[in-house]
């Protein structure tokens, strides 16, 4: 039967199962600390590594993973054995006290196996007598095998043994090898740290960071499968249940403990009705938070007190003003605070030069608070209650008639706090995260937070984003249906007109873009990209003359428009206006004389001038202002083969295909090996350039199999013209074989 047991604070007494059903996040972390050890059993290798973390972090369910993991490979049961000194070992004030913890844990784990008469006359000897007999009988018992031991809160283990047992541990390791250990510490602490301590060096130090929203949800899912309340499950995963997962990210911090305790209330019904389940919480956290405050000195009781009570990030200075503490003392608490996962610290103020400090997890503000008021509201109550429902959400709850008197006045507060705000919280909250993603290029997990924010407010400017963003992933049906979700919101927004216009451009429905396009300027005439891709598109549907009109009045409205002179020139160079053309790309580079796009429109214009050598000239300043242009390497390509200087031509359409390959550019891959199957005409007995470049285009291409087909041909050709024999064009399906001659000139060759 499938135990359904949850530990807050002691993982290890949760089933093997249970913890696998939780675990989130940390798989990497596990499997490299399993791959460890199984190497430490089976080689003479030995492995040690601390887990670095605050308390609630994680610790203990990722060392009972690996115990349960490791315990679990037979292969290992002749070659290692287990001792986990677990949680809280408290007494140990020497290395003999080490040894005898060590015999506890292997004769817990392994009944029988220990000679107990052995180790029950160690008692009988004198400190120093009993150590050196203890270490031997270790040592017999182990014999060829390894030992793995697991310690728990390995700061506290070491500062009860004091440098002495310090010291005598680290030879007894060294002198003999078959030992690996895993332990735990809140922090980095000197024993580990400082060179003059013996373990300097001794340990691979891993720091376990805290939750991010993802992970926090990924977990309150795994506990509601584990659970079988797949509805909750289900919840937990749409825009609705992440915003109110991010309320609890907000009071909890990134400490996966706390989430746990959280879960107990977490059923689908609490998640609409959380004030009455909330506050039995807290009253069940308080010992917890009061267990946590009794670790801290005197001093930092005072520092977490006052921050407490202030609610916010405060400046160094002030907390030394308002506690009364020299500013070098709270410097070195402030540190110790926020190694053990207390507080948490920013540079701000105008020159990032002042850190200013606040608790890393709210909930213990609420916990003083609680103690402090005596039955008086919770102001961090209200404000959750204001990141976890709408105003609307809350006065349907104060109307309720069952609705408790208590809780009836939080509601009231909030709904007061709520009205007198001047920005949502949550929408704070969802803002700050979303240019985040969107500065790391994190679309996906942008999208998710613009869901959040349109279950929230649902703005024109939410609509819009989403609208960008499903087009930045190619959805652009979705794309649609968002555009026209902020259309009936404002159809007088020009943008949102435009953005529609963008999408449709792209999807090849040129006619609804022009219209879109053409509502937008007659929301605002004087919209510049408006009639920019107006004309654009315009010229996709073949009316090159209105497009042109388009952009001469983009450039009537902005006469140093760059972009404006640029497609203007394109238009001019696709109705074979050449010279009109190159004056305009002649003008975008006056005005701005690094825009590669104008360098190579005016390439492109001179080449169909016959001006060739200018032409090169201009290719050359374009890739050299944008050495990803793939588009100038195949131009260059096409003009040096023109010219027979076959080794450069080549080179330059290796170029053109890594630089489309870079940038995803599929049209332009197929360009570039139509272009060198045409060129196949000229160079004629000097394939053998061709050949050479083969192997190295092959390599450019591997694993993009849409190219298969025209590299196929191309390979096909050279052997062809190398051979002259016709057999290898019969290789080729009949209407490969026939765009292959014809792109050769030898239509008629099959007769």
């Amino acid at each position: 039967m499938k135990s359904s047991f949850l530990s807050s604070f002691t993982p290890s007494l949760m089933a093997p199962d249970t913890l696998e059903a939780l675990f989130v996040k940390r798989e990497p972390i596990v499997q490299g600390l399993t791959d460890h050890i199984r190497d430490s059993a089976l080689t003479q290798a030995k492995h040690h590594t601390v887990l670095i973390g605050s308390r609630g972090i994680g610790k203990t369910h990722l060392v009972a993973l690996v115990y349960n993991r490791i315990k679990a490979m037979e292969d290992l049961t002749g070659h290692l054995r287990i001792a986990w000194l677990r949680e809280e070992e408290w007494g140990v004030g020497s290395f003999l006290d080490l040894l005898i913890r060590i015999f506890r844990s292997l004769e817990s784990d392994y009944p029988g196996e220990l000679p107990s008469d052995q180790i029950e006359a160690i008692y009988d000897l004198d400190p120093a007598h009993a150590e050196v007999v203890a270490g031997c009988l270790l040592k017999e018992f182990m014999g060829d095998r390894a030992l793995l031991i697991l310690i728990e809160n390995l700061d506290d283990v070491f500062k009860g043994m004091e440098i002495t047992g310090q010291q005598k541990l680290r030879a007894y390791l060294q002198e003999n090898p078959f030992c690996t250990i895993l332990a735990t510490s809140q922090k980095l602490f000197n024993g580990i740290s400082r060179q003059t301590y013996p373990f300097y060096g001794f340990f691979r130090a891993v720091h376990l960071t805290d939750f991010a929203l993802d992970d926090a949800i990924a977990l309150f899912v795994n506990i509601a499968n584990f659970k079988g309340d797949a509805r909750l499950a289900s919840f937990l995963k749409s825009p609705t249940g992440r915003a109110r997962t991010r309320a609890i990210r907000h009071l909890a911090g990134g400490n996966p403990r706390v989430y746990v305790i959280l879960s107990q209330f977490l059923t689908r019904e609490s998640m609409d009705d959380l004030v009455e389940p909330f506050l039995c919480m807290l009253d069940e956290l308080t010992p917890y938070y009061q267990a946590r405050l009794s670790f801290l000195s005197s001093q930092q009781r005072k520092i977490v007190g006052f921050l407490c009570d202030t609610g916010a990030a405060v400046p160094v200075k002030e907390i030394a003003k308002r506690t009364f503490i020299t500013q070098q003392t709270l410097s070195s608490q402030l540190k110790d605070l926020r190694e053990k996962g207390y507080v948490h610290s920013d540079p701000l103020g105008p020159t990032g030069r002042d850190t200013y400090y606040e608790l890393c997890e709210p909930l213990m503000r609420m916990c003083v608070e609680v103690k402090k008021n005596r039955g008086g509201p919770i102001r961090l109550f209200i404000e959750f209650l204001q990141l976890w429902y709408t105003e609307d959400e809350l006065r349907l709850m104060a109307a309720r008639k069952s609705v408790p008197e208590m809780e009836r006045d939080y509601i009231l507060r909030a709904i007061r706090a709520a009205e007198e705000s001047i920005e949502d919280p949550r929408i704070r909250a969802c803002t700050e995260d979303l240019l985040a993603y969107i500065a790391n290029g994190e679309t996906i997990r942008a999208l998710e937070i613009t869901e959040e924010l349109i279950y929230l407010r649902g703005s024109l400017e939410d609509w819009l984003q989403s609208a960008i963003l499903l087009y930045g992933l190619k959805r652009y049906e979705e794309a649609i249906t968002s555009c026209n979700k902020a259309i009936i919101i404002d159809a007088s927004d020009k943008y949102t007109w435009y953005l529609h216009g963008v999408i449709f451009h792209t999807m090849h429905r040129y006619e609804e873009a022009v219209a879109a396009f053409d509502a937008s300027l007659k929301i605002d005439p004087g919209f510049l990209n408006g009639w920019l891709q107006r004309g654009r598109t315009l010229s996709c549907l073949g009316l090159q003359e209105q497009g042109i009109a388009s952009c001469d009045k983009a450039i009537e409205l902005d006469p140093t428009s760059k972009s404006a002179f640029y497609w203007r020139g394109a238009l001019l160079l696709a109705k074979q206006n050449a010279t009109l053309a190159l004056s305009s790309f002649n003008t975008a580079i006056r005005i701005e004389p690094n825009y590669a796009e104008a360098w190579f429109g005016r390439g492109s214009a001179l080449e169909i001038m016959q001006n060739i050598g200018d032409s090169l000239t201009a290719f050359d300043r374009a890739i050299e202002i944008d050495p990803q242009m793939s588009e100038a390497w195949l131009f260059r390509g096409r003009i040096l083969i023109d010219n027979q200087r076959y080794h450069e031509a080549w080179s330059s359409y290796k170029k053109a295909i890594s630089a489309a390959i870079n940038r995803n550019e599929r049209q332009a891959i197929l360009d570039v090996l139509v272009a060198a199957i045409r060129s196949l005409r000229s160079t004629g007995a000097d394939t053998k350039i061709v050949q050479d470049s083969l192997a190295d285009w092959q390599t450019i291409l591997i694993g993009r199999s849409e190219f298969t087909i025209p590299f196929r041909m191309l390979t096909t050709a050279v052997q062809y013209l190398q051979t002259n024999d016709k057999r290898i064009l019969l290789e080729l399906p009949a209407e490969q074989r026939t765009a292959l001659l014809e792109y050769l000139g030898l239509e008629g060759l099959e007769e």
